[in-house]
């Protein structure tokens, strides 16, 4: 898996673009599908490689671990949590992740869905929500676009993204339709 994100930053004085980051990392399906009241789980491990600018760039590498578990609620209605730990570029104190989305398919291409998620760090949160939609152009191949706001370690935050998931698969049980 590989994680990349472009960003433009606007504030008092300036402003910042660039690459980010650039992630590199597996993911390995415990119970690859929900039944029931078993939901699935997932455990997903990420590697920061570089940083492109010099605002954003590390002196090393560092870790990501998130655990994933998804409830399907109804055949439209799926509810995922993330929990993770991440070590960030400022500092070695570790940051504390949590994502909690609920999507609903409109069809076998299109989606929405809604997530609030956070982050803590030695005692600093924030929080933030948002809403998107997503079209998957196949199995392998989804587009979203959402956009939310929050609280950022105390400063107002208000954002609009775009992403692009490729996935790939090393037993390919899903070729592409």
């Amino acid at each position: 898996m590989g994680l990349f994100v472009f960003q433009n930053d606007r504030f008092d004085g300036g402003s910042s673009t660039g690459i980010r980051q650039f992630d590199l990392g597996l993911r390995w399906n415990l119970i690859e599908k929900a039944d029931g009241w078993i939901p699935s789980f997932a455990i997903q491990g990420r590697l920061k490689v570089h940083e492109a600018r010099d605002e954003y760039r590390l002196e090393d590498m560092k870790p990501t671990a998130i655990l994933t578990i998804q409830h399907q609620l109804h055949s439209q209605w799926v509810w995922t949590n993330n929990l993770g730990i991440d070590y960030s570029r400022d500092t070695s104190a570790p940051t504390h992740l949590w994502v909690t989305n609920l999507g609903y398919s409109l069809n076998d291409t299109w989606g929405t869905f809604i997530e609030a998620y956070g982050f803590e760090q030695a005692g600093r949160d924030s929080q933030f929500v948002d809403l998107g939609v997503s079209y998957l152009a196949n199995n392998n191949l989804q587009w979203d676009i959402f956009a939310g706001g929050g609280k950022n370690f105390g400063v107002e935050d208000r954002f609009i993204s775009f992403g692009v998931s490729w996935r790939v698969s090393v037993l390919d049980r899903n070729p592409v339709r």
